[in-house]
């Protein structure tokens, strides 16, 4: 956890130098991309984010996701899914929300001549840290839960990565 908090104060410290008049807008679109590292029993795994989304609303942003994470050793496999995130504060240039995502796992090797794959849900807290008018950058904790035909498995996550939104229309 104290590895995190310099990286989380430099965001805020960004976010409140930065001279950019962010705000979401209705209509605009979110391109972005996020990292995580984790570290589960005896193994080490990346895992990188592609992500889409749309704002229904300038507080209501709906999308989907696609991942690829690298296992310690020589396992490599995919997920996609889709979210809905709610911006609390949208016309803020730091902005919290919080959301919910769902995806299914595919090429999770095999357990015990089961399929390994996993639908995987997660609620999470999401915090924008807007350092132009369109790019943030982006922290992510959250709770998942895998199930899976072989076992269940459950944890904290959290991520971090950078966004840029484009079009939208003026309230």
């Amino acid at each position: 956890m104290s590895s995190r908090l310099p990286f989380c104060l430099l965001l805020l410290i960004l976010s409140f130098v930065s001279s950019a008049a962010a705000e979401l807008q209705q209509g605009a679109t979110r391109l972005g991309g996020s990292f995580r590292l984790e570290s589960f029993e005896d193994e080490t795994n990346a895992d990188f984010e592609a992500s889409s989304g749309y704002l229904i609303r300038n507080y209501l942003e709906s999308g989907f996701v696609l991942g690829v994470t690298k296992r310690e050793g020589s396992d490599t496999f995919g997920r996609a899914g889709a979210n809905i995130l709610w911006h609390i504060l949208p016309e803020r240039q730091v902005i919290p929300g919080v959301g919910l995502q769902l995806s299914r796992t595919f090429g999770y090797p095999n357990i015990s001549g089961e399929s390994g794959n996993f639908t995987v849900g997660e609620v999470f807290g999401n915090l924008e840290a807007f350092v132009t008018e369109s790019w943030s950058f982006t922290m992510r904790g959250g709770y998942q839960s895998w199930w899976g035909e072989a076992f269940d498995a459950r944890g904290f996550v959290f991520r971090a990565g950078i966004s840029t939104f484009l079009g939208g229309k003026e309230r």
